[in-house]
C-alpha cells in the first residue's frame, strides 16, 4: 500500500502513508486513509474528539513515510501524534480523565528496523481498573486531548498547547537497536494499536483491555516539530545484504 498526501497538504504533517494493516472491529465510516493527511482537527476545549480520523481497528498499524522533510533529533520533542482522544466528564471520574486509545510508536530511518519507544504503565495502589487517568501512561500514544485545528489559531508544532502526544527522539539514544537508527534522518513512523491483551514494555497488563465494540486507535494526524532535508544515505541491514549470496 503507498498513498502520497494530496498537493494541499503541508510537508510538515505526514506525507505518505507507506502501509496499513488494520485490526478487528473497525469503525465504520472512519476507514479512509486520506484522513490522515494535513493538520490536526482538534477543539479548543478537548470535549469533543476529531470525526476527521483513520480508524486502525483492535491491533492495527500504519506506517508513515516522511521524505521532506524527515524528522531529526532536535531540541524538544520532534515530532507529536493526535489521536481523537476527548476528556471523559462521565461522573465519578477525576478531573482530567480522558477516553484514551492507547498505540505504541516506533521509528526507523530504512523502513525495515523500527525501534519502539519504551511505553509503562505506573500501577496504582490500590490498583485502577479502568484508569483514565493519562498520566498513569508513559511513552504511548492516544493519551491527551487534540486543542490545534486550522481554524482556531494553535500551532500544532508547539507541543506546549498544541494538546497530543509528543515524543522525543532523544529517549531512545542509547537504548538496544539504537546504533540502527541515523537519527539525523529519520524517515519513518509506526504507530500500531496496543490490541486485545495490552501491556507495556516490560509486560505490565494495561487497565481494561478492549472491550466488546471497542475500535481501537484513531489517527488525526501527525506534526513534524524538528524537521529538515535528508542528508544522507543509510546503510542497508546486514539481513537485507544476506539475501544475495
Amino acid at each position: 500500500m503507498l498513498v502520497a498526501a494530496p498537493n494541499w497538504a503541508a510537508t510538515s504533517f505526514i506525507q505518505e502513508v507507506h502501509s496499513l494493516v488494520t485490526g478487528a472491529t473497525r469503525a465504520e465510516g472512519f476507514q479512509d486513509v486520506n484522513k490522515v493527511f494535513g493538520p490536526p482537527q482538534g477543539s479548543e476545549t478537548g470535549l469533543m474528539g476529531s470525526l476527521d480520523v483513520l480508524n486502525l481497528g483492535i491491533g492495527g498499524e500504519i506506517i508513515l513515510r516522511f521524505r521532506n522533510p524527515v524528522i531529526y533529533n532536535g531540541p524538544g520533542p520532534d515530532f507529536t501524534v493526535f489521536e481523537n482522544v476527548f476528556y471523559d466528564q462521565t461522573s465519578g471520574r477525576p478531573a482530567g480523565s480522558t477516553n484514551l486509545e492507547t498505540g505504541t510508536v516506533a521509528v526507523s530511518s530504512d523502513g525495515i528496523f523500527f525501534l519502539e519507544f519504551p511505553t509503562q504503565y505506573l500501577v496504582q495502589d490500590p490498583p485502577v481498573n479502568p484508569d483514565y487517568n493519562p498520566d498513569h501512561y508513559i511513552g504511548f500514544a492516544g493519551l491527551r486531548p487534540t486543542f490545534s485545528h486550522p481554524n482556531n489559531g494553535i500551532s500544532p508544532f508547539d507541543p506546549t498547547v498544541s494538546g497530543g502526544d509528543s515524543f522525543d527522539l532523544e529517549d531512545l539514544v542509547g537504548l538496544p537497536g539504537a546504533e540502527r537508527l541515523d537519527f539525523e534522518n529519520i524517515r519513518y513512523v509506526r504507530i500500531r494499536d496496543t490490541g486485545i491483551n495490552p501491556t507495556d514494555s516490560l509486560g505490565v497488563p494495561l487497565p481494561e483491555p478492549p472491550q466488546p465494540g471497542d475500535q481501537g486507535f484513531d489517527l488525526d494526524a501527525l506534526a513534524v516539530i524538528n524537521g529538515k532535508q535528508d542528508t544522507g544515505r543509510t546503510s542497508v541491514p546486514d539481513e537485507v545484504w544476506q539475501v544475495y549470496p
